[in-house]
């Protein structure tokens, strides 16, 4: 909101169209760069946008916003301690009757694992996002102070993947092979020891869209060689 102006010394008026998108930072420099003015000065710009009842005005107060600054926080890790309440029936056991129950706990991301699922998923989207190796990821965690193999990692989107990822996929698969048409468009790579095939047979990576919205795209590895039809296989 504009505050009191009527101690502006002068007015300017922007000729033209500006883009009413721009913000003070944006407004500031069309009056440094192609004013040559101060926009600090104790004057008022106005800039009109295509729609003339539409006007945006800059007038430097004398305090209050100077700049925009992008700050940056380092990740950190903090352990999250989980306990299970148990709680006892004592007029059931004034009866003779030992009642024992226990609250319920949230199911871990993987069984058996320290592994949260935050971390999982920064492990996901280094690797698949990022392109971070594991073995950087791994000298990535123990800076922060965590001792994270390559080895658990791995393992750990292995049963993500298997838990997760694939009956989602295959949900998604399902869907998609219920509508009449489905667009597809193939990119060909080599893949080495595959079973049943030559190191030399074509293989493609193709991704498959259908018409309707129920589900928006779906990556399938469809394997071919020279010889066969192509059959779709499911990702694991």
């Amino acid at each position: 909101m504009l505050g009191d102006i009527s101690h502006a010394e002068h007015i300017y008026i922007a000729v033209g169209y500006t883009d009413m998108r721009k913000q003070i930072d944006g407004l500031s420099a069309i009056v440094q760069q192609n004013f040559k003015l101060d926009p600090f000065s104790n004057s008022l710009f106005l800039f009109y946008g295509r729609n003339t009842k539409i006007m945006k005005a800059l007038y430097w107060e004398g305090d209050g916003f100077v700049r925009h600054e992008v700050i940056y926080e380092p990740a950190k890790l903090y352990v999250k301690d989980i306990y299970r309440k148990t709680y006892e029936c004592r007029n059931c056991r004034k009866n003779g009757k030992g009642v024992m129950l226990k609250a319920g706990t949230p199911k871990p991301a993987i069984p058996h694992s320290f592994t949260s699922p935050s971390v999982l998923s920064q492990v996901i989207i280094d690797k698949y996002v990022n392109h971070m190796p594991l073995y950087r990821q791994e000298s990535e965690w123990k800076r922060l102070g965590l001792e994270l193999s390559r080895t658990t990692m791995a393992n750990c989107v292995i049963i993500a993947t298997k838990e997760y990822f694939i009956p989602i996929v295959n949900r998604m698969h399902e869907l998609m092979m219920q509508e009449s048409h489905i667009h597809c468009d193939e990119t060909p790579v080599q893949v080495l020891n595959e079973s049943g095939k030559k190191a030399t047979s074509r293989s493609y990576m193709c991704g498959y869209i259908q018409v309707s919205e129920k589900v928006k795209d779906l990556l399938r590895y469809l394997s071919i060689s020279l010889t066969e039809k192509p059959r779709i296989h499911n990702s694991s």
